[in-house]
């Protein structure tokens, strides 16, 4: 079968209808549940739809074309930290073979061929073997999982680590630049590399700050850890715990974590929490395990490849 491979950008109203239809019907839309929600994503994450493809199939009976699937990119991190993210994959079982001609479209689009990225990272949210396999023909190796772990709020917390006790204050608006300090001291070149940047984190953050759920841990004068969390309908996701590289090993990520423990049971409204752990990421994996927390599902499986 022929395929054709289209930016959204370029899509007519009723082919992204049609492409809205496929992802409603895989039950793979949590990022938006109407079209227009769909659109305001694609102008604020892919570039107004410039850097996300579809794939179009021919109809046997000469009708307008159907989508098969779509993939986009993200660009931020090409000059920062030389990676280039493809997520946002959707296909059906049937159409597993079209990911190498799908990340092959988004690579070749004009906003994209231009970045300055050295390496490829290819999200699966959620994880499927067909997916995989195609992923490793299309020269993809296997770089780790992302797992989501839970415990409820209440119930023993691990014993404070001897040593370096950090002094907790949370971030208030105008002091988002010493928090873009230390979340990009402490996660440039590792695991999760989404560095910050002052838009985004305005953007990221909104009315969090100073509400006690993003917060940054001093000592000596300087900053050394930090935490950000959100709170919806009794819940937290605990979104990042973060430390500096020249005072990692000294327990500050089990203070980070107990400090943010002990905000959300001063609020009284949260009875569970919830992160994402890389499970390559063998240090805060066992941190959290040893908090108590459980593996409930996996997220997504990353790959990568070069340029």
């Amino acid at each position: 079968m022929e395929y054709r491979f289209a930016a959204f950008a370029d899509l007519t109203a009723q082919e992204r209808q049609a492409l809205f239809d496929l992802i409603k019907s895989l039950g793979l839309s949590d990022q938006f549940s109407t079209l227009d929600e769909m659109v305001g994503l694609m102008d604020t994450e892919y570039g107004k739809g410039r850097r996300h493809v579809s794939a179009w199939a021919a109809r046997p009976s000469g009708g307008a074309p159907e989508p098969a699937g779509c993939l986009a990119a993200i660009t931020a991190e090409a000059v920062t930290q030389g990676y280039l993210y493809l997520t946002g994959l959707r296909l059906r079982q049937s159409d597993a073979g079209l990911l190498p001609g799908l990340v092959d479209a988004v690579l070749a689009l004009p906003e994209v061929s231009g970045e300055p990225y050295r390496t490829i990272r290819l999200g699966l949210i959620p994880a499927r073997p067909d997916l995989e396999a195609a992923a490793k023909e299309a020269g993809f190796r296997y770089l780790y999982k992302a797992l989501e772990m839970r415990r409820p709020l209440g119930g023993r917390l691990p014993a404070l680590p001897d040593g370096l006790r950090p002094e907790f204050r949370t971030v208030e608006p105008g002091a988002v630049g010493e928090l873009i300090a230390v979340h990009n001291a402490a996660f440039t070149g590792g695991f999760n590399s989404a560095l910050l940047t002052d838009e985004g984190a305005l953007e990221w953050l909104g009315d969090r700050l100073g509400t006690g759920l993003v917060q940054i841990g001093y000592a000596g004068g300087r900053h050394v850890c930090h935490f950000i969390m959100r709170v919806e309908d009794g819940l937290a996701d605990l979104e990042t715990i973060g430390v500096v590289p020249e005072r990692r090993g000294q327990g500050l990520a089990r203070q980070a974590l107990i400090r943010a423990f002990e905000t959300l049971r001063a609020r009284g409204d949260v009875s569970s929490v919830t992160l994402t752990v890389i499970d390559a990421n063998r240090p805060a994996l066992g941190l959290y395990r040893g908090a108590g927390f459980e593996v409930t599902k996996e997220r997504s499986v990353w790959y990568e490849r070069e340029r």
